[in-house]
């Protein structure tokens, strides 16, 4: 193929995404009205993905979904990671699975997501093969596959792919689908917390803190649990920040002032995190001697999931407990 031909297949392509139907504009024709006061990153992306570019395209559609460069335009976003994505480029499928997946601006799609992933995880894309193996693990989208979901996983954390480590630590951590191994779980989330990944550095310190597989050390989980809470990534800080409340709860930490750790568990419990409601159980208890509050807090937290809730549920003895 030409790269003229070439050229005029993106600009058919994207007419749906630059083209106003009133003036009949081609993508490759003059700037739209929404687009005149783009930033000159995102005019450059643009210009390359009409002229060919497949990961121009998908990186457009990134900086619109996630406003990177301080535009949102999250339909028009997909629908340059549709380009990319069927131009060949394996990081627009990729992200077009993560907005899929999410239900994130568009209808959620857990079916076409899981393809997506596939199919960029069969080009070699990191993310993809993490998204995919995800998927399988769950059963999302499409018939559930832990042996295959616990390959991607090894082969991802042997590329340095923290989702990939921590989600193989999970699988030593429990026994599921490898021996139980806590020594081996532990060394999996110190690999992926040290790749700047919230949820493995709470994994690791919750090890820490109960002495699983490793000396107790709640200095040191209290380090991970800042670690991670203070994160740049933004995919499960606030659960790490959360941990590290409780043990501010606990009385084992002064991290942060015990108001703002009970103000947190409150924002969590409201927000239907089980493990909010269930710090805010032991605020309740601790610090204000309030049973009644902490009883229906806890049922809140056992409604949520929170096993250790419905166990202390069950043993309290409010008074005032029906």
């Amino acid at each position: 193929m030409s790269e003229r031909t070439r050229s005029v297949g993106f600009a058919l392509a994207l007419s749906v995404v630059s083209c106003r139907s009133t003036a009949g504009t081609a993508a490759c024709g003059p700037l739209p009205e929404s687009e005149k006061h783009w930033p000159l990153l995102l005019k450059l992306q643009r210009s390359n993905c009409v002229d060919g570019d497949p990961p121009s395209c998908a990186a457009l559609g990134v900086s619109l979904n996630y406003a990177l460069h301080g535009v949102t335009d999250r339909v028009r976003g997909v629908k340059f990671l549709e380009c990319g994505c069927t131009s060949g480029s394996p990081h627009g499928c990729a992200e077009l699975g993560v907005i899929l997946e999410n239900g994130r601006g568009v209808a959620k799609d857990e079916a076409k997501a899981r393809r997506l992933y596939d199919q960029a995880c069969k080009a070699g894309h990191t993310r993809g093969c993490s998204g995919l193996a995800y998927m399988l693990e769950r059963g999302a989208g499409g018939p559930k596959d832990y042996p295959r979901a616990l390959t991607i996983y090894e082969a991802g954390c042997t590329r340095d792919d923290p989702t990939a480590c921590n989600n193989l630590g999970r699988a030593f951590q429990h026994g599921d689908g490898r021996p139980k191994n806590l020594a081996k779980a532990g060394e999996l989330y110190e690999k992926a917390c040290a790749k700047d990944y919230p949820i493995a550095c709470g994994n690791l310190g919750k090890l820490q803190r109960d002495g699983a597989g490793v000396p107790r050390d709640v200095k040191l989980a209290e380090k991970l649990f800042l670690q991670g809470c203070r994160s740049k990534t933004e995919v499960g800080r606030a659960e790490v920040c959360l941990l590290l409340d409780e043990l501010v709860i606990d009385g084992h930490s002064t991290a942060v002032p015990l108001a703002e750790a009970k103000r947190h568990a409150e924002a969590a419990c409201a927000a239907s995190i089980g493990r909010g409601c269930l710090a805010l159980a032991k605020y309740r208890l601790g610090h204000e001697q309030d049973p009644r509050a902490a009883q229906r807090d806890l049922r809140r937290a056992c409604e949520l999931g929170i096993v250790q809730a419905c166990e202390a549920a069950a043993f309290s003895t409010d008074p005032q407990n029906d």
